[in-house]
């Protein structure tokens, strides 16, 4: 009963530390351009998007529902993620096994992780991906200790609900299911439970795999495109060097749990663990996936590497436990800043220019293969305010009959994002763009008179509009979107209306010719 009230004590607490830690650091920034995307979403409530499965639209509707444009509203669904991940691992450390030493280890692990700080710093599929990934892997092991096959049930209900957040659940689930079929547990895959937990999975997901049917699968055409923009210069050497970036500070604890469970005699049992670990990375690689795409993967880890730490670096080997976690604290707490947005973007770019003498300059190193001042996460978190202001500006400029016919367009998700988030709170109309989800929202044709456009560049604004002219720049040197302006057009030429209507049409054909 003491152990147990221990234990629970001890979980609490680090959970707790987690919330406050997060719930400190929530609103240091604004929204990052993926969350603006995802909160757009609840004003458009379906059964899919382009880039992702409904899960994140209908967290979204209720954090509009019950917070309204609350920052620290929309922080709150991944923070949660997070604390719950704790309580997960420390009830998987003591399914293994394990005692409150290596539920210290394995949460602190966790917690200290630079790719968990920043991943349930943001409201975006990554954290519940993640949290999914454990409790699955937890529920698994909870099942082979048992033998209570109505697990099952639980299993299939989790690895559903994780489908409609993120569809990469899918390698996982079938890395556990090869991972058990060759493991001596492989009886259990017979079991009828298994059969029902399918078919309540379908159940679950049927309402996704519908509304992709009828819009012609837009998840291949999207990650069609995610394989020849980005995907196509992931090799299996910088996905590989990812893993162990990803979790520096825990490193030597996830290596010792993935090697500890695969050739320790003792740990025959939950070998499977690290066989499937095993499976679902040579499935990324194959996928071309990003490196972060295998987190899910590391919180079960960092429990079995705690619970292999506690039970065999003992005697003369009991150093090896100290020094690992010492390595969480002292290099967990060094690069805090750029898992955190704990600095503000002034003294983050001081931190960087100091860090960057020991560590390198790979945290500021940006996907375009440049270095910036600060972290490309932290650049598309800063600067959404400044823009949305300047459009809201430009808008109530316009005379009344200009403001009743004006559409407010932008390049980019990221922009419009920010223009529907911050712009509506001031009375700004709902912006059109064709990126990403916002092409399924836009309209097919136009008949407006006047518009705002957010962009780098006039383009074709020669062809289109009579009058119009540069109205706004945007200069922020820490925001990505440096340098946009806002054009402000009126009197639209004859051929407006066709080029919209036609280049609409075109965009969204494309997703009908994918299959």
């Amino acid at each position: 009963m003491k152990n147990t009230r221990n234990f629970w004590w001890l979980t609490i607490g680090l959970a707790g530390f987690t919330l406050l830690m997060h719930l400190f650091t929530a609103t240091n920034y604004e929204l990052h351009r993926d969350e603006l995307l995802y909160m757009a979403m609840a004003r458009h409530l379906s059964f899919g998007y382009m880039s992702t499965p409904p899960l994140m639209g209908f967290m979204a509707y209720l954090i509009q529902h019950f917070w309204g444009y609350s920052e620290l509203g929309v922080k709150l669904f991944p923070i949660l993620s997070g604390v719950a991940s704790v309580i997960i691992i420390a009830l998987l450390v003591r399914e293994l096994g394990g005692k409150n030493f290596a539920v210290f280890v394995g949460c602190v692990a966790f917690i200290l992780s630079p790719a968990f700080l920043r991943s349930d710093h943001q409201f975006m599929p990554v954290p519940f991906d993640e949290f999914f990934w454990l409790l699955v892997a937890y529920l698994v092991v909870r099942l082979v200790n048992t033998g209570n096959e109505k697990i099952w049930i639980g299993i299939g209900v989790a690895i559903a609900v994780a489908f409609l957040n993120k569809y990469s659940i899918i390698f996982f689930a079938a890395a556990l299911f090869l991972a058990l079929l060759i493991s001596e547990h492989r009886k259990l895959l017979w079991s009828k439970y298994l059969g029902y937990a399918l078919l309540v999975a379908v159940v679950i997901v049927s309402p996704n795999l519908v509304w992709q049917w009828q819009h012609h699968f837009p998840v291949i055409t999207h990650m069609g495109e995610l394989r020849r923009t980005q995907l196509v210069n992931e090799n299996p050497v910088t996905f590989i060097l990812g893993q162990l970036l990803m979790n520096m500070p825990g490193v030597f604890i996830w290596l010792t749990g993935l090697f500890g469970m695969r050739f320790l005699k003792g740990e025959k049992k939950f070998r499977f663990i690290a066989v499937s670990y095993g499976f679902a990375m040579v499935f990324l690689m194959l996928g071309k996936g990003k490196a972060y795409y295998a987190l899910g993967a590391y919180p079960m880890l960092f429990a079995t590497g705690a619970y292999v730490m506690e039970k065999y670096l003992t005697g003369k080997l009991r150093w090896l436990s100290y020094a690992f976690v010492a390595n969480v604290f002292v290099v967990g707490i060094f690069i805090l800043p750029l898992s955190l947005p704990v600095l503000p973007v002034e003294k983050m770019d001081r931190y960087c220019k100091f860090s960057t003498r020991f560590i390198g300059d790979w945290p500021t190193r940006w996907e375009d293969g440049k270095n910036h001042p600060i972290p490309q996460d932290y650049a598309d978190e800063t600067g959404w305010k400044q823009l949305s202001d300047l459009a809201v500006a430009e808008y109530y400029k316009l005379d009344s009959d200009d403001r009743r016919h004006c559409l407010v367009f932008a390049n980019d998700y990221g922009q419009a994002g920010a223009l529907q988030y911050y712009g509506k709170q001031q009375g700004l109309p709902d912006p059109v763009s064709l990126s990403d989800a916002f092409l399924f929202w836009a309209p097919d044709s136009v008949s407006n008179t006047c518009m705002i456009l957010v962009a780098r560049d006039p383009n074709k604004l020669d062809g289109l509009f009579n009058d119009y002219k540069e109205a706004a720049t945007l200069h922020n040197e820490y925001f990505r979107e440096d340098g946009l302006h806002i054009y402000v057009c009126r009197d639209p030429k004859p051929y407006w209306k066709v080029y919209y209507q036609t280049h609409v049409k075109e965009l969204k054909d494309a997703f009908n010719a994918a299959l």
